[in-house]
């Protein structure tokens, strides 16, 4: 049995600080059914000198408490990639997305990125990698994870302490870029369908960054009709 090419439905954004949660609204277009997939992205940053990040305590969909993939902390900021998957994800319409950080003091910035996705299968993640670092300098940031299944739904994040200029060198899609005024901070989201399972890596190259982070997934599509596809995306 082949299987279906999981598709975008929707995205949205959130921003805020001041706060230790953020909520924002998110539209599902389409009726995802038992074959859909929502992934949150957050960011939080300190500036007043905690030497701990602002991490991600939870987040919840529509009131529905989401899995974590994984957290990508640094110093004073944090960020963090969560997914809910199958019947947790209601009909179509507007719901709230709320993300909760756990630092010990307020987030002077926050950023949410959200993505509803159809054709994926309701079962957990495949596989997935995270990355964090903080560097003075200018240079590349990867982080790579590789599909189990043909036409598997990569998705992956990346954020940015400063919003210093970045470039990507990968064939990843960008979704969202999530940015306020300068040096505020930037939360990214990709995603990619990769037809057959391939090492698949997110590169950014950053200009004088300081703390940063990658987190990628990878996620199995729902089963179609007909045979498997060979081609690559």
């Amino acid at each position: 049995m082949g299987k279906l090419l999981p598709v975008l439905d929707n995205s949205s954004q959130g921003i805020g600080g001041g706060s230790n949660s953020l909520s924002f609204s998110h539209t599902i277009i389409n009726n995802l059914g038992k074959n859909g997939l929502i992934v949150v992205a957050s960011f939080g940053r300190e500036s007043d000198g905690q030497t701990n990040p602002e991490e991600t305590d939870s987040i919840y969909f529509n009131g529905v408490l989401m899995t974590k993939i994984s957290d990508c902390n640094h110093q004073e900021t944090g960020g963090s990639l969560y997914y809910i998957k199958g019947t947790q994800i209601p009909a179509p319409g507007t719901y709230t997305v709320t993300i909760n950080y756990r630092g010990t003091g307020t987030p002077n910035q926050t950023r949410g990125i959200c993505a509803s996705f159809r054709n994926v299968k309701d079962k957990v993640l495949e596989a997935y990698s995270h990355q964090e670092a903080q560097d003075g300098g200018g240079g590349n940031r990867n982080v790579s994870v590789t599909p189990l299944t043909y036409s598997a739904l990569v998705v992956a994040m990346a954020y940015e302490r400063t919003d210093v200029d970045w470039t990507q060198s990968s064939t990843l899609t960008l979704i969202r870029e999530n940015r306020g005024s300068p040096n505020e901070g930037r939360l990214m989201m990709f995603y990619k369908v990769v037809r057959v399972p391939t090492l698949t890596t997110l590169q950014i190259s950053y200009v004088n960054p300081e703390s940063n982070g990658m987190v990628i997934s990878s996620h199995e599509a729902a089963d179609g009709g007909g045979a498997a596809v060979f081609g690559i995306l």
